[in-house]
């Protein structure tokens, strides 16, 4: 979770995490720490498209959102058998 905390933070973070935010393979993560701390506008750029989907994906509202609409149809379904 720290991942995401540095992307909202608008910090370079890099990690190991193939299953949701980097999806660089474990070879190449050497190769994208380098270039994030040399390659300025790199840097720039990849710091903005993490903190971008921090707040695309994993913002209050949009869990909220997420959550919200798994749920509704199961609520509806019981509230159904209710009546």
């Amino acid at each position: 979770m720290m991942e995401l905390e540095c992307m909202a933070c608008k910090a370079p973070i890099v990690a190991m995490d193939s299953f949701e935010i980097i999806k660089t393979p474990f070879a190449q993560i050497e190769d994208l720490a380098w270039r994030v701390l040399e390659d300025v506008m790199f840097r720039k750029e990849y710091v903005q498209r993490n903190y971008d989907y921090v707040k695309r994906v994993r913002s209050l509202e949009s869990v909220h959102k997420l959550y919200y609409d798994t749920l509704k149809p199961i609520v509806l379904k019981k509230l159904k058998k209710t009546i």
